[in-house]
């Protein structure tokens, strides 16, 4: 049960970090919603790979250039990052 409990807390620590920043590279004021593409917000290209490197930045992972495109959503890159980081979930558990 407590790999079940730090899953979660990592995924919505995952959650809070990617949404924090895409609010801050779009200039929101409010989270993106779990399901609805980065580009349908007005993420292009640049703020993806901006988006990219600032994620890296903070839980010390390498990430390929391509992540936010394959992973579109919301929902999509937090599953794709608690999955790369594995183990490493404590980054993003104690990150915040």
């Amino acid at each position: 049960m407590h790999d079940l409990e730090a899953y979660a807390t990592a995924q919505r620590r995952a959650q809070r970090l990617i949404s924090e920043e895409i609010m801050a590279l779009l200039g929101r004021t409010e989270p993106p919603p779990l399901g609805t593409p980065f580009a349908d917000l007005g993420l292009d290209s640049i703020m993806a790979m901006t988006l990219r490197d600032r994620l890296e930045r903070e839980l010390g992972v390498a990430l390929p250039p391509t992540v936010v495109f394959e992973h579109p959503t919301l929902r999509s890159l937090t599953r794709e990052l608690v999955h790369r980081l594995g183990t490493q979930t404590t980054r993003v558990t104690t990150s915040t």
